[in-house]
């Protein structure tokens, strides 16, 4: 195999790869059950045999509280709370300084050179017209009306 088809290869694996991969986890994501809840599994811890038994500390069971029940603090109705006057000071004026752009001059008026329509004249009357110039054909042929 030459170089281009080896790499023409490990590109397609590649490709095929990530294929299999989205689609392996978009079955296993359909599959999975969500309303079982995940459980940790903690090993479980084996009393040595050299330990006697009244080594061992008897399990404290701790009788909880009953959950209270929670207890929203009242909050006053807005439109029946009073209403409070603010007393306002005249605002006073502040002149901050804002940069100020600088002006160009006027720019001065330019004079349009009239364009140029077509060949110059040649002055002189002792150019004859040759063969030469009068073979040469337009572009175009101009339409008849």
């Amino acid at each position: 195999m030459d170089t281009q088809s080896t790499l023409t290869l490990a590109i397609e694996i590649v490709f095929w790869a990530m294929i299999l991969l989205m689609i392996n986890d978009f079955v296993t994501g359909i599959f999975m059950n969500f309303t079982q809840p995940q459980y940790t599994v903690i090993p479980a811890q084996i009393p040595s045999p050299v330990a006697e038994i009244n080594d061992i500390p008897n399990p404290v069971v701790v009788e909880s509280e009953a959950p209270q029940e929670y207890q929203p603090e009242e909050i006053p109705d807005p439109w029946k709370l009073e209403v409070e006057t603010h007393t306002t000071t005249e605002p006073q004026t502040v002149v901050i300084p804002f940069p100020t752009l600088r002006l160009l001059p006027p720019a001065q008026e330019v004079q349009p050179q009239p364009k140029r329509r077509g060949r110059p004249k040649k002055s002189g009357d002792s150019i004859q017209p040759t063969a030469k110039t009068e073979s040469r054909k337009r572009g175009r042929p101009r339409k008849s009306a």
